[in-house]
């Protein structure tokens, strides 16, 4: 494992030690692009598979740590994949969930998700939680490894 210095930044980012054979004489900034504009993840993976990656494809972060860009922790994924890897929006909703809202009308709470240009409607719940459980069990049905849970530990159980 070794640590390529960024530019502009006190922080250090983690490599393959066979990756950073190829990377050696650029100079990375903290927003991890080459003057080319390419992203070292990006990069470390057409390295890695030995080929370009199209424009539908992107790397995302495992551990979501942007300095760890070992092989373990990079993933290539379609565009489309990551409007789920997004955390619940930070504006102003009325639940604490992601995929969960109150309706006035009914009073109750309702659960539904995207899935490209799609909102699938999952159901309309008493109570909150039991609308965040919906979602993310639907979430896992459409999304595998990429869904965005509302309670994480569910994942884990489902990947054992």
């Amino acid at each position: 494992m070794s640590q390529l210095r960024l530019t502009n930044s006190d922080e250090n980012v983690v490599v393959d030690d066979h990756i950073s054979l190829h990377l050696g004489g650029r100079a990375w900034a903290a927003s991890i692009h080459d003057r080319k504009g390419t992203t070292l993840p990006r990069m470390i993976m057409e390295i890695h598979i030995g080929r370009k990656l199209s424009r539908s494809e992107r790397v995302v972060y495992k551990n979501r740590n942007i300095f760890d860009n070992r092989i373990e922790n990079l993933d290539i994924v379609q565009y489309s994949d990551i409007a789920q890897r997004k955390r619940k929006q930070k504006t102003p909703t009325t639940s604490k969930y992601k995929g969960v809202s109150w309706q006035k009308h009914s009073h109750n709470w309702r659960a539904k998700l995207q899935h490209g240009p799609l909102y699938i409607h999952i159901g309309m719940f008493e109570n909150e939680m039991d609308a965040a459980r919906a979602y993310d069990e639907a979430a896992i049905k459409h999304f595998g490894k990429y869904a965005r849970l509302n309670f994480p530990i569910a994942q884990e159980e489902a990947d054992q």
